[in-house]
């Protein structure tokens, strides 16, 4: 009798039926020109993918919350952020799903 083929790797089950992707989570660090804190995180809160974005006191200016379907997406959110103006330098902390 053939033996049925066993995957013990969810992951590689789920991409083999369609499964539904989990979207990508990150958070984004932001130095931004001297002043410019609110009106940075007023531009960023108006991106597509964009959850909270806010001014804060420390070694970041803005801090921004991104929730979006897949890494290109994530590239695209993060590459439209540092094409800003004000934006001097953006540090992305891609969340880790387990």
């Amino acid at each position: 009798m053939p033996r049925a083929r066993v995957n013990r790797n969810p992951d590689q089950q789920n991409s083999q039926k369609g499964s539904v992707k989990h979207p990508v989570r990150a958070c984004v660090l932001i130095r931004v020109r001297h002043g410019r804190h609110f009106q940075v995180a007023h531009q960023i809160a108006n991106i597509p993918g964009v959850k909270s974005a806010f001014a804060v006191v420390g070694a970041a200016d803005v801090v921004v919350r991104i929730e979006v379907r897949d890494m290109s997406a994530l590239v695209a959110v993060g590459t439209r952020i540092g094409d800003l103006q004000d934006v001097s330098t953006t540090e992305t902390f891609v969340a880790a799903e387990v």
